[in-house]
């Protein structure tokens, strides 16, 4: 014979939370965050400002020229530490490795150009030490009359060293900047 068991189950919650991500703590969902403009320069669904890496503007105009302002958040951990932003023209992935870390950034002319010399145009501020909130600002500026360079697509990320061994102790994401006219 066969035996056949119906039970009855009850299925209830008490006192459910449903909680959204809100990495900046402003109380405001990050997803309204975002659907209200806040920046996302680099599309991965992140709030620029939840990253190591934020900056002010996805674009600079070759015509009229213009700047983009980096906000590096290292953390405080890494306060006092020497940081280092560079950048590519020819994207950020894969990326090369440096000290046993991927650096997001395509190394290239423009890579080199920023290694070799920190803190001279385009960048300022490329190099320098975070201060005691392990914080730092740096800026790309494009002068007036560059149309050749409409179009240009770059990307730029930090490392911050390490003061004993002078290796990575931590890369950030990469941020993009289009050149417009």
């Amino acid at each position: 014979g066969t035996i056949y068991l119906f039970l009855s189950w009850d299925v209830g919650m008490d006192n459910p939370r449903i909680s959204f991500a809100d990495c900046d703590g402003n109380g405001v969902p990050d997803s309204d965050d975002l659907a209200a403009g806040a920046l996302d320069l680099d599309g991965n669904g992140v709030l620029d400002t939840c990253q190591l890496l934020s900056a002010d503007t996805a674009t600079v105009s070759a015509s009229t020229g213009g700047s983009q302002t980096f906000s590096l958040h290292a953390g405080s951990a890494h306060a006092g530490e020497a940081y280092f932003l560079a950048g590519s023209l020819s994207g950020s992935t894969p990326g090369f490795l440096f000290g046993g870390v991927t650096v997001p950034l395509n190394l290239d002319s423009y890579t080199l150009t920023t290694v070799i010399s920190p803190n001279q145009p385009p960048l300022a501020n490329s190099f320098g030490i975070l201060d005691a909130a392990g914080q730092a600002t740096a800026s790309f500026t494009l002068g007036l009359g560059h149309a050749s360079l409409v179009g240009l697509n770059l990307q730029h990320a930090f490392v911050t060293l390490d003061p004993i061994s002078y290796g990575p102790s931590n890369v950030s994401n990469a941020i993009p900047l289009t050149i417009v006219l």
